[in-house]
């Protein structure tokens, strides 16, 4: 095979409205035996494109563009690639459920480079990816890169006129720790990340409120800080004096890498019993070991999203004495679903349970569809058969996305820790 390169445009992944920016890489790209290689690449609804690089206009537009190899037809750590195979370099524009809603040919300029500029964005932290003759894989230009559970993703930020609630502003900022714990009933090392308040430092006689917050099936615990940008709506929000210091605490939602099935382990639905018992034994008394924090269930609140929301619902619920607040954001329940097995220390008792609990959420976008607005919805009528108080809340226009998730964030924080 022969030895060849090709030049890749990478992006800077983060743009305001007034400077596209785009800088130059040279490097190999490796790639299977194959005459019809192709790189496709998904952004926020997503965004399909070939062998491409991303930058943002002063519109906000996104340009997917490709420079070409150095010649026709050469060979590549056994990728053939034919640059005048124009049909391959297409981009596909989809919808939130993931369905094709067009699919446009790329263009060529007289620079040989293949471009594809797609409809304007709304601000925010866009995820996208390549397929690359079908195995995901990262922007290799990007820096901006998240590891989830299953994949790795590349991110670019979409900035408004205005700074955004997860914007970094020039406001006091807390600091993010990375802890490693031995889970001994899970039989591995683990890790969370711990965001400590603007001032933590300097405050040693007091003790802090602490919320945890789980993640979807796709993620890990490092995504509410790096995707969600949580350390940051805490900041601004303390800034604007909206939310009460509190730390941040943010858990691995999984068992193990790669995850198990979601349903039919030991750990019942998500492992969501393995996962409780790695919270209460190891998690809490780590935080509770290692930071100024308080130990009264009134102190502490839990959220989630998605499965992290199924995680966080049944945990606090059925430990209303350990957790004051308890918030699922698009929830993961299943429809049909036993609800009284499932909150079994709930129910224990109901009319106690009530007393302890401060304030109850469920979440869930009002574009998600009736698969996760229908089991969501039995769960709020549970609660209110069960005389549990809480609040419902669809948002209009959610949907399944960290798009909703991060707003999601900034909208409870405030809620917390305000009946102290």
């Amino acid at each position: 095979m022969g030895n060849n390169f090709g030049r890749l445009l990478a992006h800077a992944a983060v743009m305001d409205t007034e400077t596209p920016l785009v800088a130059h890489r040279l490097g190999r790209v490796p790639g299977p035996d194959s005459s019809r290689a192709t790189l496709e690449a998904t952004l926020a609804g997503p965004v399909d494109g070939i062998e491409t690089d991303v930058c943002l206009t002063a519109d906000r537009q996104l340009v997917l563009l490709h420079d070409p190899w150095l010649s026709s037809g050469t060979t590549a750590a056994g990728w053939v690639h034919d640059t005048h195979s124009s049909e391959l370099r297409r981009a596909r524009l989809r919808d939130r459920n993931g369905a094709v809603t067009a699919e446009t040919p790329m263009t060529k300029d007289d620079k040989g480079v293949w471009s594809f500029t797609s409809p304007v964005l709304e601000p925010g932290v866009y995820g996208y990816f390549f397929k690359l003759d079908g195995v995901r894989v990262p922007d290799p230009g990007n820096l901006l890169i998240s590891s989830g559970a299953t994949f790795l993703k590349s991110y670019v930020e979409v900035n408004g006129d205005q700074p955004q609630f997860w914007s970094v502003r020039d406001v006091p900022h807390g600091t993010l720790h990375e802890n490693l714990y031995k889970s001994p009933s899970l039989g591995t090392t683990r890790r969370i990340m711990v965001y400590t308040p603007p001032g933590y430092n300097e405050s040693n006689k007091k003790d802090y409120p602490v919320l945890y917050l789980y993640h979807a099936s796709g993620d890990n615990e490092t995504f509410w800080f790096k995707v969600a940008r949580a350390n940051f709506i805490m900041d601004n929000l303390l800034a604007d004096g909206k939310a009460k210091p509190a730390l941040i605490v943010t858990c691995f939602g999984h068992t193990s890498v790669p995850p198990g099935p979601e349903e039919g382990g030991p750990g019942g639905l998500y492992d969501v019993n393995l996962i409780e018992k790695d919270l209460l034994e190891n998690v809490i008394p780590l935080v509770e070991k290692e930071y100024r924090v308080s130990k009264q269930g009134k102190d502490r609140a839990i959220a989630g999203h998605s499965m992290g929301g199924y995680h966080a619902m049944t945990i606090g619920l059925n430990n209303p004495d350990k957790f004051g607040y308890v918030a699922g954001f698009s929830a993961g329940f299943r429809a049909n679903q036993d609800l009284d097995a499932n909150f079994k220390g709930l129910l224990t008792n109901p009319k106690k349970s009530n007393q302890e609990l401060q304030h109850v959420w469920v979440q869930v976008g009002a574009d998600e569809g009736n698969g996760m607005i229908g089991p969501n919805r039995s769960v709020d009528a549970f609660l209110t058969a069960k005389g549990i108080k809480h609040d419902l809340v669809v948002i209009p226009g959610g949907w399944h996305s960290w798009m909703t998730w991060r707003g999601s964030l900034r909208d409870l924080l405030p809620q917390l820790f305000t009946d102290n």
